[in-house]
């Protein structure tokens, strides 16, 4: 059994249920007693130069296919939030292309000189392995809140490919919705993930000194980055695209709830992949091209005797792939309206673009030209203003959005 492998007691991952509704943040899957840790109060004095600090929180840290991020806030002396550490390590090529045996081998070198070189250390909120979970809009009929625990196992055991006992499940009961398309029913957003997987997250992260006080997931990461920005807005339904390096997600939020996601094939490697096998160059150029280029180039550019320069190339590669993209995310809407809302929910108001793959040159004016719709890309630092001192580069804030919105469950 897993739980034998591991040095961790069988009962470390458990689901936390009666949540507050109106909750900004998720309190999925965390171990028992962790809650009362949360902040710590420091010295007053100045760090690296940064303001002074009285409360530092916990980390948020980021495993991603190509990159491990962190983030750290803290309080100041006014009680404003501050962002006091931020650490984005690459990982090297093998650990990105899908090959699990070296990930298992590089992740915990990586995590280790993090906590000795970029002072990343003690408690952390982590992220949940990508495919690892499944978010699951469950109808249930009125009943006492006493009894939605019961009722949405009962539900889930239905449709379960593994046993209960071997699943994580957590929920957040949608109020919101009940004008919107729910009517006299219940709704409930139902997270699952198997306990198998948490306990190998938890097990990397304690092997390296790092203390996991609960594992989330990226939707609801992003979704609480979209509240603290203030960027997600009453009545309106809004599409989240996470457009990542590895992985890219496409989330719906009604009334800042999130109500449903899904992934897509279209990613920022596939973008890179395909540029490499067309022109016949390394993953290295190819990557270059791709952010170099992008969709600049225009179309009619090209003639039939003219031989096409490396921006055309790029175009004409990464084009068909965006629109396959497009595709997808009208085919997802259009499930979640007619399935889903009954039709009661028909069109959505705006597009959010996370994730380093946003900044794609030509990307915002592609989207808005095939989706019709106000595209917004989310730069999560901007909110801290100012931070020369933690040598953040231009593009840094796209891919620390999920580090960002797991920082902030520590001020909850």
């Amino acid at each position: 059994m897993p739980q034998e492998k591991q040095p961790l007691k069988p009962d470390i991952v458990s689901s936390i249920f009666n949540r507050q509704v109106k909750r900004r943040l998720s309190s999925l899957f965390i171990p028992k007693g962790a809650k009362a840790v949360l902040g710590r109060t420091v010295s007053e004095k100045s760090i690296s130069g940064l303001p002074i600090i009285k409360k530092r929180f916990p980390f948020g840290l980021d495993i991603g296919t190509n990159s491990i991020k962190v983030i750290q806030l803290a309080s100041d002396q006014a009680g404003e939030i501050k962002l006091i550490n931020l650490a984005i390590e690459e990982l090297p090529k093998e650990a990105q292309q899908g090959n699990l045996e070296a990930r298992k081998r590089i992740l915990p070198e990586i995590l280790k000189k993090l906590v000795t070189e970029k002072g990343v250390k003690g408690d952390c909120f982590a992220i949940a392995p990508h495919l690892s979970f499944k978010v699951n809009l469950v109808r249930l009929p009125q009943m006492p809140a006493s009894e939605i625990d019961k009722a949405l196992r009962w539900e889930i055991r239905q449709t379960a490919q593994a046993d209960l006992n071997e699943i994580s499940l957590d929920y957040l009961v949608l109020e919101a919705q009940k004008t919107k398309f729910l009517g006299n029913q219940i709704g409930v957003l139902a997270v699952s993930t198997f306990k198998k997987d948490m306990f190998e997250e938890m097990a990397l992260l304690e092997s390296t000194g790092l203390n996991p006080l609960a594992i989330d997931i990226e939707p609801l990461a992003d979704l609480a980055v979209l509240d603290y920005t203030r960027k997600a807005v009453a009545d309106e339904v809004i599409l989240f695209l996470d457009f990542g390096a590895g992985k890219t997600s496409l989330s719906i939020i009604c009334d800042n709830e999130l109500i449903s996601t899904r992934s897509l094939n279209v990613t920022g490697n596939s973008l890179t992949k395909a540029v490499s096998e067309y022109c016949n160059i390394s993953w290295e150029e190819a990557e270059t091209m791709k952010k170099t280029f992008g969709l600049a180039a225009s179309s009619t550019e090209q003639t039939i005797n003219q031989p096409m320069d490396k921006a055309i190339q790029v175009r004409n590669v990464i084009l068909p792939l965006l629109e396959n993209m497009t595709q997808d995310i009208e085919h997802t809407f259009k499930y979640f309206s007619y399935q889903v809302t009954q039709s009661m929910i028909t069109r959505f108001d705006r597009m959010i673009l996370s994730g380093g793959s946003s900044l794609l040159k030509g990307l915002t004016p592609f989207l808005r030209n095939r989706l019709n719709v106000e595209i917004e890309i989310l730069d999560p630092l901007a909110t801290f203003g100012s931070l020369e001192k933690l040598a953040v580069s231009d593009d840094s804030g796209l891919r620390l959005n999920v580090a960002l919105g797991l920082a902030l469950r520590g001020i909850e």
